[in-house]
């Protein structure tokens, strides 16, 4: 049994089977859950005012966000470690093309009065948040220590917040465990998991962005490290420039994590509680969908789309006029590359919503995936195919999910994307910034037009990361390539993605 399949069964049993699922709308989540509605918009007016203290910090404008995040919020831990398929997990954020989504659960799970679920879930959001509104390249110990700062964030009844709590769960690896040297928390090694120093990494991470935006004696010093980095100037070098002698740095930081009394940030003004929430009761054709539109969106290879396949279809054996459900379908049967079936189980939710944005994507792209393996195509097919796509769009203009198919359909049919397909693509980019993939294919867009200062500014940030992973590395080395077409040098064709 695959371990989609043990996920959608503990999360089938984990609740009463007479529990409903709830939907609350907020300006800038969805969110689902099980609990009940007080629970709900609870969480809601928490998720909302971190919302607005993040958004105040990073100087954006209190709007409603153009792209919402939806987060499922699960009955235990457990359920998140089984979705995620890492242990001791409690919580997770993730960009998808789809929209960003992150998952946290209900359970009094605490370290010191801490709740695990809400340090977890603000150090997730502290992330997207970056990505969103401080496009910029970060080095790797600041954005975890970034997002380690307001990760302990709370609000009282009034809705003042408190920022800069140490979090408790990181005192061991504070108090115990041996410290990371100082040049490999500035430069954030690939071999730091290797060396066993991920837990020391991340301590340390918060006690030097604690450290710098607190102490009086270093004020300005991070502002400044930050434009240098700005510049291009390495970590360590600019750390040097910065904060001088590293050495002294280091005994800073072990004096500061010794001493007694922590500054904590208390803002004068309390975060108003937002009025604008809605929360229902989802009828249960809507709420059998939800934990397949959470294993939907975690799949990631052909058996995993398989499982969700035969889960969905036996759902729709007791819901057939779910549209939701014909649109999880779907997107299985895209990712098992059974093209036909995607545009048939497209047919079916649009016989239910003709005009429903999603399905008509789907028909669209299903047609154009099939064109794709046909050895002998017209013109006037690969047009038809993608006037879906133009119908899907002139029903939802601002999805970035199909903003961005519009632009790939051109490549799929072995074109060079129209100008109206580019605008698009960079519309899509503007709706969900934080999405790796529509910020690396706006890079390697403008560099076709030699624009390399934005397309460096695009992907530096993809580049940066504690755990060096192979999207991270394949991002730093585009960004290399792009400083090599800015300088004049040859870029290689293959790694940019040419035709």
């Amino acid at each position: 049994m695959s371990k989609l399949i043990v996920f959608l069964l503990a999360l089938a049993i984990a609740t009463p089977a007479a529990a409903e699922w709830q939907r609350a709308e907020t300006p800038n989540y969805v969110i689902y859950s099980e609990g009940n509605a007080k629970t709900l918009r609870d969480f809601a007016i928490k998720v909302e005012r971190f919302t607005t203290l993040m958004r105040s910090r990073l100087g954006a404008k209190a709007e409603a966000a153009q792209t919402k995040l939806t987060i499922f919020m699960l009955p235990k831990a457990a359920a998140v470690q089984s979705f995620a398929k890492v242990p001791n997990l409690a919580g997770l954020y993730r960009p998808h093309p789809s929209g960003p989504f992150a998952v946290t659960h209900r359970e009094a799970d605490s370290v010191n009065g801490q709740s695990r679920a809400d340090s977890t879930l603000f150090h997730e959001l502290s992330h997207h948040f970056m990505f969103r509104y401080a496009n910029d390249a970060y080095p790797a110990w600041f954005v975890e220590g970034f997002a380690e700062y307001y990760s302990t964030a709370t609000f009282d009844k009034a809705g003042l917040p408190k920022v800069g709590i140490p979090p408790y769960g990181r005192a061991y690896d504070l108090m115990v465990t041996k410290a990371i040297p100082i040049e490999a928390l500035l430069g954030a090694g690939a071999n730091m998991e290797s060396r066993g120093e991920m837990g020391s990494f991340y301590a340390r991470s918060w006690v030097l962005t604690h450290y710098l935006l607190r102490a009086t004696d270093r004020a300005g010093q991070l502002a400044r490290y930050l434009e240098q980095i700005s510049k291009g100037v390495l970590s360590l070098d600019a750390a040097k420039i910065a904060f001088g002698d590293l050495a002294k740095l280091d005994d800073d930081i072990d004096a500061y994590i010794k001493q007694r009394n922590v500054t904590i940030s208390v803002p004068k003004d309390p975060i108003p509680e937002p009025t604008n929430i809605r929360i229902e009761a989802m009828p249960a054709a809507e709420g059998a969908f939800v934990p397949l539109q959470l294993s939907g969106l975690g799949m990631r290879h052909s058996e995993e789309a398989a499982t969700q396949i035969d889960a969905v279809k036996k759902a729709l054996v007791a819901h057939p006029n779910a549209a939701a459900g014909w649109l999880l379908l779907a997107d299985a049967e895209m990712l098992a590359e059974n093209f036909s079936g995607a545009e048939a189980a497209a047919d079916a939710a649009l016989k239910i919503n003709p005009k429903l944005p999603r399905a008509l994507l789907a028909k669209g792209w299903g047609q154009l995936q099939r064109l794709n393996l046909q050895a002998k195509t017209k013109p006037e097919e690969w047009k038809a195919a993608r006037s879906w796509i133009v119908r899907a769009n002139r029903e939802t203009p601002d999805d970035a999910l199909i903003l961005s198919r519009y632009f790939h359909s051109f490549r799929v049919e072995g074109l060079a994307p129209s100008k109206s397909a580019r605008d698009g693509l960079f519309r899509a980019y503007t709706l969900s910034p934080e999405e790796p993939n529509l910020r690396m294919n706006l890079a390697l867009d403008l560099v076709r037009d030699k624009r390399f200062d934005e397309a460096i500014t695009l992907a530096s940030p993809l580049a940066y990361g504690p755990h060096q992973s192979a999207a991270s590395l394949s991002a730093a080395a585009l960004v290399e390539q792009f400083r090599n077409g800015k300088a004049g040098k040859a870029m290689d064709a293959a790694d940019l993605g040419a035709e």
